[in-house]
């Protein structure tokens, strides 16, 4: 199969064609979050609101995936086998990046899926709740178990879901599910929250509980387990119009006696929220995570706080280092304060016509997720961009993106983030033709093994130019997320090996450019082999309205990921150019100490870091066909250092970077086969 060839640069100026249209390049679009992506994506709370009387009188209008032919004409074979799940009566049980509805056991091999039920298979309510396992790892599923919560005292929303395994316990069917929503009648009015006995047939013994009516509360996320039978939850306050500030931390207990969970208030957080610009408080989130060991527990957003980054969505983060009892004064990291953030990104901050798109503050998309890894330091996973110029809590969508993981390596003494992919495309045109629609960013996701030694990546973005066949599909990222398809990644976080992202659906006759909301698990499932598999979930539309009876899709045996794959990311080239269809892996590139027996010598810049230029060599032990190319963070080539065939021997080639911004930069050597990479540093 041919490589994709997506160097951004190289489209700058080009047309650009979408799935479902034309636009031109030169338009410069920015995104501002609307009230609604305060408190989930785009309007999906706000329809919430207006539909869940509507949603119970809805038809089922299912129809089967479209067969097509065996082979499409741009190549498109069966490349993923996702296992069908559960269905709900509507796709407003996901839908937001905070949630934990998908859930992973690795000691007992399960796996499940919380959603809301499908009235008009099953009877009953949307705001009742069911939940899809399986306990062989994912190669089978029994779906559509419950209700959990059947008095129903007030209809659940936006669930989320965890396996509790008790100490010692080896039989899935001795473990437990955990469920945990916000409820809605006339207003988001409390949690639900509960125990079930994970059964595969049947009807579950459930507990079922309504706390918190009084409490101001909205969408909880983030449910997870900190010490053993302790679960976690955060939340933020809402008057039913907007946020009011403080961030809520709740924590259950469970209790073998009574197989039962009591919830409590244990913790408020009050950010110093900057609210200059319109008395508003901007926030998206919260998220709650805590180490494997339960000992360190962290809770982030997306905000604004007083003395940060003005008028931006930037990483703010809260810790406990005794069980939730305290919690840390927030702070808000400055994207800009990474040098090759602030620096090596200012040149493609420019539309495709090379005009200023933004004011060059990198600001964050708006959704992210959260982990926390064996040393008990948070990752925050988003897409980061630029603040639309002129425009608060906005982000230009065309000029570069990337997914990062914003993390601390020292327990939130300093603050820096991790390049993970190149981002094209941002935000959806909203999904559906009624008037309840849903819009889908990158759908961000972050997880960890359960060791916590590995961070793995999800996310969603469109690649219309292999769905048309037109290369001038992209255009310099000017289109939005209309065909997701579904990306992953992984980093080791105690050698710093990242993965080149595995494009999963792309290239698929069925799925290609139908990733809808794809949700991943907190911990991923291990073969003890070096292996995992990605525990997501993807969302179908069947008669293509988000309010109708939606259907949901296992991926976890297609998202997989081995740390045998994993790079040095110095030694990595993340462009376009890099990517390969689905199954197929980038070799990594090989520094000058893996190449001794070959004598292909490398030798380091110098001077380096340098303002004007720098001098490379390198040594040939035979004639053989060399080409040297110098790129940026991006992967992005920059300059031609050397191309052609040179005689064994020493050579140097100049590297000229008058021209060039400061930042990080990598001269990669390519000959025989091999690819070997340096650093060079920019600075003026």
């Amino acid at each position: 199969m041919s490589m994709k060839k997506f160097t951004t640069l190289a489209l700058a100026g080009l047309v650009a064609t979408s799935v479902f249209g034309q636009q031109n390049a030169p338009v410069k679009q920015k995104y501002v979050a609307s009230p609604e992506q305060l408190n989930a994506t785009a309007f999906n709370v706000k329809n919430m609101m207006i539909f869940h009387d509507v949603e119970q009188q809805s038809m089922v209008r299912a129809t089967s995936l479209p067969t097509g032919p065996v082979v499409s004409p741009n190549g498109k074979v069966s490349a993923v086998s996702p296992v069908t799940i559960g269905t709900a009566g509507n796709a407003f049980t996901v839908l937001r990046c905070e949630q934990n509805q998908v859930f992973a056991n690795d000691a007992i091999d399960a796996v499940g899926f919380m959603h809301r039920n499908n009235q008009t298979v099953f009877g009953g309510s949307s705001g009742n709740l069911r939940y899809d396992v399986s306990i062989d790892g994912g190669t089978t599923f029994n779906n559509d178990i419950g209700t959990l919560n059947p008095t129903m005292t007030l209809p659940a929303r936006y669930p989320n879901g965890m396996i509790y395994n008790p100490a010692g316990n080896t039989n899935p069917l001795d473990a437990k599910i955990i469920p945990y929503a916000p409820t809605l009648a006339a207003s988001w009015d409390g949690h639900f929250n509960g125990v079930s006995s994970l059964v595969t047939s049947g009807s579950p013994t459930a507990t079922e509980h309504y706390d918190f009516q009084t409490t101001l509360t909205l969408l909880p996320g983030g449910l997870t387990e900190g010490m053993p039978g302790e679960f976690w939850a955060a939340d933020f306050e809402y008057n039913g119009a907007d946020l009011n500030g403080p961030v809520t931390v709740f924590k259950g207990v469970y209790n073998s006696g009574s197989s039962d969970a009591a919830w409590t208030q244990v913790g408020t957080l009050n950010p110093a929220h900057n609210t200059t610009f319109d008395g508003t408080v901007y926030m998206i989130g919260p998220n709650i995570s805590f180490s494997p060991d339960g000992s360190v527990g962290w809770v982030a957003w997306l905000g604004d706080l007083t003395g940060g980054t003005d008028e931006v969505y930037s990483p703010c983060f809260s810790k406990t280092t005794d069980n939730g009892a305290t919690w840390s004064t927030p702070v808000e990291m400055n994207l800009n304060s990474v040098p090759w953030i602030a620096d090596s990104l200012q040149a493609f901050w420019t539309d495709s016509l090379g005009n200023p798109a933004s004011d060059g503050i990198a600001t964050c998309s708006f959704d992210f997720d959260l982990t926390v890894d064996a040393n008990g330091n948070p990752h925050l996973g988003t897409v980061v961009g630029t603040h639309g110029s002129g425009q608060a809590y906005s982000i230009a969508s065309g000029i570069e993106k990337f997914y990062a993981d914003i993390y601390s390596p020292d327990g939130g003494a300093t603050w820096t983030a991790a390049y993970i992919s190149p981002v094209l495309t941002f935000r959806t045109a909203t999904f559906g033709s009624t008037a309840s629609t849903a819009s889908m960013d990158n759908q961000c996701q972050i997880a960890r093994s359960e060791d916590g030694q590995y961070i793995f990546y999800a996310w969603s973005d469109s690649d219309t130019a292999l769905v048309t066949g037109n290369q001038n599909g992209i255009g310099f990222g000017q289109s939005d997320n209309t065909a997701p398809n579904l990306r992953i990644a992984a980093m080791n976080v105690l050698t710093g090996e990242q993965s080149y992202p595995k494009l999963v659906t792309d290239g698929d006759l069925i799925w290609e450019g139908r990733a809808l909301w794809p949700t991943m698990a907190p911990t991923v499932l291990s073969d003890g082999q070096g292996c995992f598999k990605l525990p997501i979930v993807i969302t179908e539309l069947p008669a293509s309205e988000p309010i109708d009876p939606t259907n949901f899709y296992y991926f976890g045996n297609d998202a997989t990921i081995c740390a045998s794959s994993l790079c040095n990311p110095a030694s990595m080239s993340l462009s376009w150019d890099a990517f390969a269809f689905a199954g197929a892996t980038p070799p990594c590139a090989v520094g000058v100490d893996d190449n001794v027996e070959s004598n292909v010598v490398l030798g380091n810049a110098f001077p380096n870091p340098t303002a004007n230029q720098s001098v490379i060599t390198f040594e040939l032990p035979a004639i053989s066909n060399v080409s040297m190319d110098l790129v940026n963070v991006y992967g992005q080539q920059v300059a031609v250092l050397a191309n052609g065939e040179y005689a064994a021997g020493a050579h140097r080639v100049v590297a000229n970077t008058e021209e060039l911004a400061s930042g990080v930069y990598f001269y990669n050597l390519r000959t025989n086969g091999q690819v070997i990479s340096k650093k060079l540093v920019v600075a003026k």
